[in-house]
């Protein structure tokens, strides 16, 4: 009997999950909601608890698109470079557990990249709670370069002077060949791997577009990670900042690289370093936590770049503010160490 190959999927989306039993289900649906849809569904199982195991096993028994891959608890990041190494689409698409990517907007994703020969798409979402809203949904992106495409510098460059660089992976539609090539992967050791991820992405990618309509439902889930009271979570968030920044940092000074691409990742070096004051400020009570934290971030010692192409008097006063502040929390008092 002749041996037939299986014809290889479009599209492998990639799902971690871990402990999402409530939510699971409903993505699946969505993900799996056209039958005759030529994708792979690699759904990598961190370890989870609950019953999200049992939750894929019964949709893959239902639906051979559907992957499973169990591991060990090892993070969000381990999880998508799991799923990476197993892909076999040409596009690559991430998903979260808790979230909602229809199959016909991932349809109407991959049809404008093939297209427009795109090596990266971004997409755009809405957010929602417990049932996505009707339509029309709010935008979470209103400032990406919808009608033009451009190199991955460029649009870097676009986003930070629009003061929208999104790095939600979960928008993102790549050549799995662009990946390959370059060797791209998630820290697994980083929380807002994203960020990294994305920068490096864009610095390789020869061709983005943007697709406007909002189709990828985010869940504000009270029970994610990113939420977690946890003061070790926070302080791993904080020491995470320290070195995503110290990357940006790093970026920024190829020579490769176009001097406005340079400028703009050290502009957006100043968003990055807000993001991690406020943590420090509003999630870290303990002084002996964050003084450690605020004394890496010091030590970097970017700030006379920062201050050199800060842009206008309001970016400088954030910027003062914020190294005045990470000075105050570098000191610890023996009263507090007691």
């Amino acid at each position: 009997m002749r041996h037939v190959e299986p014809i290889a999927p479009l599209i492998s989306v990639i799902v971690p999950v871990y402990n999402c039993e409530r939510y699971l289900p409903e993505q699946l649906d969505s993900l799996l909601g056209d039958a005759a849809m030529n994708l792979e569904v690699i759904a990598v199982d961190d370890g989870s608890t609950d019953r999200s195991l049992a939750i894929l096993q019964a949709h893959g028994a239902r639906d051979a698109r559907l992957r499973l891959m169990p591991q060990a608890h090892r993070g969000l990041g381990a999880a998508r470079n799991t799923g990476l190494q197993a892909a076999r689409g040409a596009w690559i698409a991430f998903a979260d557990a808790d979230d909602l990517l229809p199959a016909a907007g991932l349809a109407n994703w991959h049809e404008q990249a093939v297209a427009q020969d795109l090596d990266v798409l971004i997409g755009n979402a809405y957010r929602f709670t417990q049932a996505p809203p009707n339509v029309p949904r709010p935008a979470i992106l209103s400032r990406q370069p919808v009608a033009r495409i451009l190199a991955g510098p460029d649009w870097i460059t676009h986003c930070v002077a629009a003061r929208e660089w999104p790095h939600y992976v979960c928008l993102q539609l790549i050549r799995r060949e662009l990946i390959a090539r370059h060797r791209l992967t998630f820290d697994p050791s980083l929380f807002h791997e994203d960020i990294l991820w994305t920068t490096r992405l864009a610095l390789v990618a020869q061709r983005i577009g943007f697709a406007p309509e909002p189709v990828y439902g985010y869940r504000r889930n009270p029970d994610s990670i990113t939420l977690s009271p946890s003061p070790e979570v926070r302080q791993w968030r904080g020491a995470s900042y320290v070195r995503i920044i110290e990357g940006l940092l790093r970026q920024s000074l190829r020579r490769d690289l176009g001097r406005g691409t340079r400028i703009s990742i050290i502009r957006h070096v100043l968003h990055e370093l807000l993001c991690f004051v406020d943590l420090l400020r509003k999630d870290l009570d303990d002084p002996r936590l964050r003084a450690p934290l605020a004394r890496a971030m010091l030590d970097l010692r970017a700030w006379p770049r920062l201050v050199r192409h800060a842009r206008g008097v309001s970016d400088l006063r954030r910027l003062l503010k914020a190294y005045w502040r990470l000075r105050r929390m570098a000191r610890v008092t023996r009263a507090a160490c007691r």
